[in-house]
């Protein structure tokens, strides 16, 4: 009896029919070393130093770039056409896409399936299931008979485990709606103590013409989230991004954008694999005050001083506080609201006996301190 194709991509492959494909990702050094791509050179004929394209019975298809940092999502995209129109010409293969970009690459699987979504893929490309469904939130409204929305000012019920279809999913007009991001739902449902949101599965035909919102013509309620414990998470979240703005691997430091790899670190801009630094910009390692090295018992000395002088200020990088200001307390304003600062909005209310500490200092550079903080002064 001739064994049919599976309907998704296995979890896990470790051997192939002759014809067919292993699918997997790659870096633009073609230095297959991990994750699926070490199964790929192991297992199906991969290449080390072939960053695209066919090899033996494997595919590649980059996500990191030379640097191992993300490809633009526009870039992985116009990759995957590419495999796209080569199955096409080659319907006698069948080709088994991975979860590409979900591993090594650190992109969010609903980011990848959102790309496929929107693709024909011809009938010889085999998708991992967890790119057929997009996953997301949406807004309802709750009364005596259930949790409802109400297009059209007609209420449609939802109950939780349950899967709804329309035919088709066009944007305002046919379909189920949902976003993205949790925190857009408040654009279409206020934050009151009768709405609820819930985590969907959304799959059939889409709509992702709004940046806000998904439509599609199939939904399933997956569970319902506690609102204000969603809400103060993404704020917390939100906060926590841009105090160390455009930055990763950032521990135990304050005040960090656009680095990476930052440790124990105060005032930090431009700058990778660093620690133990107070206010640097475009350097590595080691102790240092305004990019001059010094010992250990110096740069803590100083540290503890400024903590001390300035009562561990932290600069504000977003106008959360202004907006618990204005409306009370952070369950009332619209999340939307919450916008980043720039960098001289967020180290304006710096304690000026802070600024004169530093100012004081013997290493102190008064370039080096407003390429990171927009404060002007003097050496």
């Amino acid at each position: 009896m001739k064994k049919e194709k599976p309907q998704f991509t296995p979890e896990e492959i470790t051997e192939l029919k002759k014809n067919e494909i292993f699918v997997f990702g790659s870096n633009l050094n073609g230095n297959h070393a991990g994750g699926a791509a070490k199964t790929a050179l192991e297992k199906f004929g991969a290449i080390m130093g072939q960053a695209t394209g066919l090899q033996g019975q494997s595919y590649a298809i980059p996500t990191l770039d030379k640097d191992m940092q993300k490809l633009p999502l526009e870039s992985i995209s116009q990759c995957i056409d590419t495999l796209i129109s080569f199955a096409k010409e080659s319907p006698k293969l069948t080709f088994y896409l991975t979860k590409i970009g979900c591993g090594i690459a650190g992109f969010n699987e609903n980011k990848i399936a959102k790309i496929c979504l929107q693709k024909e893929f011809p009938k010889n490309i085999i998708l991992p299931e967890r790119f057929t469904y997009f996953m997301a939130y949406k807004g309802m409204y709750k009364d005596e008979k259930g949790y409802y929305c109400s297009p059209s000012n007609d209420k449609y019920y939802f109950e939780v485990g349950k899967k709804y279809t329309e035919n088709s999913a066009i944007e305002c007009k046919n379909g189920f709606h949902a976003c993205e991001e949790i925190i857009d739902v408040n654009k279409f449902y206020a934050i009151v103590h009768f709405n609820v949101v819930a985590e969907v599965k959304m799959t059939g035909c889409f709509d992702f013409k709004e940046s806000d919102k998904i439509c599609a013509s199939e939904i399933e309620i997956i569970r319902l989230l506690d609102w204000n414990k969603k809400l103060q998470k993404w704020i917390e979240n939100i906060e926590d991004k841009f105090s160390k703005s455009g930055s990763t691997a950032v521990y135990d430091s304050t005040a960090v954008y656009d680095s990476t790899a930052v440790y124990d670190s105060y005032g930090i801009f431009k700058c990778n694999g660093i620690s133990n630094h107070l206010f640097a910009a475009n350097i590595e390692e080691k102790y240092h005050i305004f990019q001059k090295e010094v010992s250990k018992e110096r740069w803590r000395e100083v540290i503890n001083e400024l903590n001390r002088i300035s009562n561990n200020y932290i600069p504000k990088f977003t106008n959360f506080e202004k907006l618990k200001e204005m409306y009370g307390c952070d369950e009332n304003f619209p999340p939307y609201a919450l916008k980043a600062n720039s960098k001289e909005e967020a180290w304006a209310d710096m304690p000026k006996e802070a600024v004169e500490y530093l100012r004081s200092l013997p290493e102190f550079d008064a370039e080096i301190f407003y390429n990171v903080t927009g404060i002007k002064t003097e050496n």
